[in-house]
């Protein structure tokens, strides 16, 4: 039975609806990295503490920025391109160093960042049905797509190409390679279903020289599965499918910055230079010392508003040197929290919600937040079937 919160505004549910699902992702994200203590190549609480205060404050001011040259939401949603990215930038919500925003700020970002997705996502903000689903129509030419049972060794190289592409993602962007990786859909399309794999600023010769040499800057491959395949999409880009995307894709359209890529050959190039880029950024990494990870850490939060940045005319290096500064003297002050142990996603979730809430609103829990998570726990406890996280993700369609 759907429950209505007739006492919430429309803006309210999706500011709540976004510190609910934070949360749940939190505590899954945690879970799925040993409770928390073996991500790499460091906590994200300490990463997070660095950088919250400095990204919210680039978010309030260019966005606000954008709004003062002409550029209203549709425009921005455009060049932020990727609402999954866009997602991945709400796990700083519960983090400490926050509070020294105002109170107002806050508020605006939670309001605006709620709004973008909704408007991003086409009405599921949260992919609280798990699909991503961004183009509102499906408007592909089928003349150029490939099948798998007549290029079977195109696709051989296309399933080792992406592997590549998601440990490279994660290289770039640490535990956060969905700043990168952008998958959407699924699209229902007769008796098929079309599902979309991107990966976004790739070539980031800005970061690093050596990586000039990568081959591309925007990888996209549309790919045709039977619809009898089921694949669900998270709220910040994890992606389950019934059975591996290489046996299940049936047929492939290939997009390199644009350009179709049709043939076993250049592929095969283009995979040797995406490895070689690999294990360079690899080899450089394995090697550092702390200070170093946490300057790249920081670049990965401010590289990927670049588009940002320049549609207002700015670099998104210009802010480092300060971060790197207040990092440098704060690093040290910086706390990790202790696996969650015997919570379970219910309870993380509604500790996170309402650290968040106190951190964004500088005041206790109202009595509407309090009823929204007692209700939602309700209903996603009639929900088994699912991992309680995702359980709680699901109950936000209800609400």
């Amino acid at each position: 039975m759907e429950v209505k919160e007739r006492f919430l505004s429309k803006n309210e549910k999706l500011s709540y609806g976004l510190l609910w699902v934070v949360g749940a992702v939190i505590y899954e994200t945690d879970m799925q990295h040993g409770d928390g203590r073996v991500f790499w190549p460091f906590h994200p609480c300490l990463l997070n503490g660095l950088v919250a205060p400095w990204v919210y404050s680039e978010f309030y001011r260019i966005l606000n920025k954008l709004k003062r040259m002409g550029f209203d939401r549709k425009r921005i949603a455009r060049i932020i391109y990727s609402p999954t990215k866009l997602a991945t930038y709400q796990y700083l919500w519960p983090t400490d160093t926050l509070r020294v925003l105002p109170r107002y700020k806050k508020i605006w970002l939670l309001s605006e960042f709620s709004s973008l997705l909704n408007l991003m996502r086409n009405g599921e903000p949260f992919c609280e049905n798990f699909r991503n689903v961004v183009w509102k129509e499906l408007k592909i030419d089928r003349s150029r797509f490939l099948s798998k049972e007549d290029n079977k060794g195109f696709f051989k190289i296309l399933s080792e190409l992406e592997l590549y592409l998601v440990y490279y993602s994660e290289l770039l962007n640490y535990w956060l390679l969905d700043f990168s990786r952008f998958y959407h859909g699924p699209y229902e399309s007769g008796n098929e279903k079309v599902f979309v794999k991107e990966f976004l600023l790739t070539k980031a010769a800005e970061r690093y020289d050596f990586l000039s040499d990568f081959p591309f800057d925007h990888y996209q491959q549309i790919g045709i599965y039977s619809k009898e395949v089921e694949i669900k999409v998270f709220f910040s880009g994890h992606t389950h499918i019934s059975k591996p995307f290489p046996e299940a894709i049936e047929k492939t359209l290939v997009k390199l910055d644009g350009n179709i890529v049709d043939d076993k050959r250049t592929l095969a190039w283009i995979l040797k230079k995406v490895k070689a880029c690999y294990t360079k950024l690899l080899r450089l990494l394995k090697n550092a010392d702390e200070t170093f990870l946490i300057r790249h850490g920081i670049d990965t939060f401010f590289y990927h508003m670049k588009p940002l940045y320049q549609s207002c005319g700015e670099s998104w290096k210009k802010i480092l040197p300060k971060v790197y500064r207040f990092a440098e003297r704060e690093k040290n002050k910086m706390r990790i929290p202790n696996p969650w142990g015997d919570w379970d996603a219910y309870k993380a979730t509604k500790f996170l919600f309402k650290r968040s809430w106190r951190i964004i609103n500088e005041r206790p829990i109202s009595r509407k937040g309090i009823l929204f998570m007692k209700k939602l726990e309700k209903i996603a406890r009639k929900i088994p079937t699912e991992t309680p996280s995702y359980s709680l993700i699901r109950a936000l369609s209800k609400i």
